[in-house]
């Protein structure tokens, strides 16, 4: 029997994917937002959030880099990006502790950023980068040897 992928009982969401569920009860009354990933989900959601608030940071960078020539409405969307940013960190902290989410998140953004300003505004991909590029692999790989 399927689950389905949307429950809504009165006053109380809940998204049901694969194992992650997503609840969102009575926000306005200052209840928080709550996380459920089933066992063995947990990677697989994080690697999610992550993907989706790097594209979000690497799309913010886009719009801010674009309006350099003095456009207010890349400007402003660049901002309201960044601000979205907040939603995808702020559930990815209830999975994951700082340090560990910092470290996948600035490597994640180097790596974007990389790629986009090589292909979208055509820098130049030197030596230096891509050395940039192997050490935030290291850092990775260092980061979770126990």
């Amino acid at each position: 029997m399927r689950r389905p992928l949307l429950v809504i009982i009165s006053g109380y969401l809940e998204f049901r994917n694969g194992g992650i569920i997503l609840q969102l009860s009575n926000l306005s009354a200052g209840n928080s937002l709550k996380i459920h990933p089933q066992q063995g989900m947990k990677p697989l959601l994080l690697c999610i959030l992550v993907f989706g608030g790097v594209s979000l940071t690497v799309l913010a960078d886009f719009f801010l880099k674009k309006s350099a020539a003095h456009n207010a409405s890349f400007l402003l969307v660049g901002i309201a990006l960044y601000g979205l940013v907040a939603f995808p960190v702020a559930l990815a902290f209830r999975i994951t502790g700082f340090g560990q989410l910092f470290l996948i998140w600035e490597a994640a953004t180097v790596v974007a950023g990389l790629i986009i300003a090589t292909i979208t505004f055509r820098e130049a991909l030197t030596w230096e980068k891509l050395a940039a590029f192997a050490l935030v692999l290291i850092a990775l790989v260092l980061s979770y040897r126990h």
